[in-house]
């Protein structure tokens, strides 16, 4: 249990604490002002590195609800930057999921940060570099998987773990279901259709942050309370 947790649901009451923080998150990326805690350098490097090293063994895949999709997807290095604010403004020692991790960069690169973070991942055909660079996973689908450890998760992070609209929104009804009333949702490339809907839905309060790539956009999600 985070230690500020009674001033942050008063703070989350209103909304308005999220607003400024999302803000200052905006114009921060938009801006290009961000102090990395890391090396964006080894980020890009150690990426290509392993996506280099395991396209050899098999396909990188993501799913497309009951398809699998031939495709890696790699977060910028902002993102984890992005993280690591959330989990400052929750006072610290925030526990983070990757839902969709792939190869896991996210995860190790939180860690690096000193970040309590795991992964989600459908493949275990990644367990052996996961074992490699020493991060936590756990495998399954997450639409049939045992979900409950969520309810222990501060953040969970998502960039595109699905495919479809269709998809996406049942992710986020699972989401919701198996976490607790804190929880903060960091979702990278959310498209429009998306957004509309969740903006719509009394479950969640919804924080614009950027747009990626001219068609998708970066939003931050909590529940309302």
């Amino acid at each position: 249990m985070l230690s500020n947790w009674n001033q942050f649901l008063e703070s989350l009451s209103s909304g308005k604490d999220w607003e400024r923080f999302s803000q200052k998150i905006s114009n921060a990326l938009k801006s290009k002002s961000i102090n990395y805690p890391f090396s964006v350098d080894d980020y890009y490097v150690l990426g290509r590195e392993l996506t280099s090293k395991w396209r050899g063994d098999y396909e990188l895949t993501h799913m497309i609800g009951k398809r699998e999709s031939f495709r890696e997807v790699n977060s910028e290095p902002s993102k984890i930057w992005v993280l690591k604010q959330i989990s400052d403004k929750l006072g610290g020692g925030a526990k983070i999921c990757d839902m969709g991790c792939g190869l896991g960069l996210v995860v190790l690169f939180c860690q690096k940060m000193g970040l309590d973070a795991i992964g989600v991942e459908w493949q275990k055909r990644l367990m052996p570099l996961h074992k490699e660079i020493g991060i936590n996973v756990k495998y399954g689908d997450f639409f049939t998987m045992n979900l409950s450890f969520l309810k222990e998760m501060d953040i969970i992070y998502l960039y595109q773990p699905v495919k479809t609209a269709y998809d996406s929104l049942e992710l986020l009804d699972l989401i919701s279901a198996n976490t607790s009333e804190k929880i903060v949702i960091l979702y990278n490339g959310m498209w429009d259709s998306i957004l509309k809907e969740i903006k719509n839905d009394p479950r969640f309060n919804v924080y614009y942050l950027d747009t990626n790539h001219n068609y998708s956009n970066l939003v931050l999600i909590t529940k309302s309370i």
